[in-house]
Formats: structure tokens, sequence, C-alpha cells
């Protein structure tokens, strides 16, 4: 199979970061198929963290009110 140079650019589709720097390039075991492995953009993947963390603290919290409830009718 010929290779063939091609340049390209990746952004996130969230925030438009360049991704340039999170991304990699490499050839499938077996085939030799060329691939590319795009991380996730560190401010998103930084957001959805904190998105994670406060829906978590939300649940805890609700669900310690509930418990709180049954004790104390």
């Amino acid at each position: 199979m010929p290779d063939i140079e091609v340049s390209i650019e990746v952004y996130c589709k969230n925030c438009g970061a360049g991704l340039c720097n999170n991304t990699s390039v490499g050839h499938t075991h077996g085939r030799g198929a060329p691939y590319f492995e795009v991380n996730p953009c560190d401010k998103c993947l930084e957001e959805a963290r904190e998105d994670g963390k406060n829906e978590g603290y939300k649940e805890g919290y609700a669900d310690k009110e509930k418990e709180l409830e049954k004790a104390n009718p």
C-alpha cells in the first residue's frame, strides 16, 4: 500500500480549541492501516469533571435529606 502524506487540523467540537497537541497517529496491527487518535480537549475535560463532581454532590445531598426526613418525620 502506498504512503500518502496528509496535513489535517483537529478542533474540539464543543469549544473550538485546537487539538493538534492532543492528537497522535499510528498504524493498526495486522493490516497496518493509518489511524488518528484524538484525546479530549483539556478545557472541556475539566468542565466535565466539575459537572460530575457537582452532580455527585447534589445527588449525595438529596439522598442525605431523604434519610433525615425518614428519621425525623
